[in-house]
């Protein structure tokens, strides 16, 4: 039997986001800017963005 969970998307800062991505924070913002990557959700610790957007 397989089960599939669902799990809410994990917020991270833009820099840790670049580091995993292999880029930096100011490519990700023009990525956003360009519309190749979706709008990040904005939090109370500064710009996070979906894991899932550097993962798919």
């Amino acid at each position: 039997m397989t089960h599939s969970f669902v799990m809410p998307p994990r917020l991270v800062k833009i820099g840790d986001a670049a580091v995993f991505a292999g880029t930096t924070p100011r490519a990700i913002r023009h990525y956003h800017q360009i519309g190749l990557l979706p709008e990040p959700e904005r939090g109370g610790a500064g710009t996070v963005a979906g894991a899932t957007a550097t993962t798919t």
